[in-house]
């Protein structure tokens, strides 16, 4: 019995139907057709240099956080402007609703949700800011040279670290 071969793989298919000792042989490296065009289809990876395809939301995400400072001066001075052409539309982006009459305690609403956004804007443009201006010259002054090392530094805010 005589097995057709594609390449360097048997495809198991028989020309005789004889059953000979050759035929256990063959069993172990039996393949279908459709098996062996994966496998010779299959790109190959030189495994010295590995290279994958940078994922799209690690490009968006670092691209977000290279633009944080001017994504929040934007959204604030974008807010301050419409705030002046009319105030009582605007006026929920920074004053809390809902409050009692007479009284300082407020309630809560959906339209408090304005206020939250215009906040979290507001502390990532103070953290932006914090980590650019004050926590890089720290991290540098006390000579942290490895990126690594200072982004974390930069990121935990914590002053905390082994001066060398």
């Amino acid at each position: 019995m005589a097995a057709v071969t594609t390449g360097n793989y048997s495809t198991g298919v028989s020309t005789s139907d004889s059953n000979s000792s050759s035929d256990s042989e063959l069993k172990s490296y039996k393949t279908t057709e459709r098996q062996v065009e994966l496998i010779e289809t299959k790109p190959r990876v030189n495994s010295k240099s590995k290279t994958r395809k940078p994922d799209p939301r690690a490009i968006a995400a670092h691209k977000l956080d290279t633009l944080q400072i001017q994504i929040s001066l934007v959204l604030d001075f974008l807010l301050l402007g419409l705030s002046k052409l009319n105030p009582s539309k605007y006026s929920k982006f920074y004053m809390l609703q809902y409050q009692y009459p007479g009284t300082d305690r407020y309630d809560l609403g959906l339209d408090d949700t304005y206020f939250v956004v215009f906040v979290i804007v507001n502390l990532t443009l103070i953290r932006s800011l914090t980590m650019v201006y004050v926590l890089t010259p720290l991290a540098k002054m006390v000579h942290m040279h490895k990126f690594k090392a200072m982004q974390r530094f930069r990121e935990q805010g914590w002053v905390g670290h082994t001066i060398k």
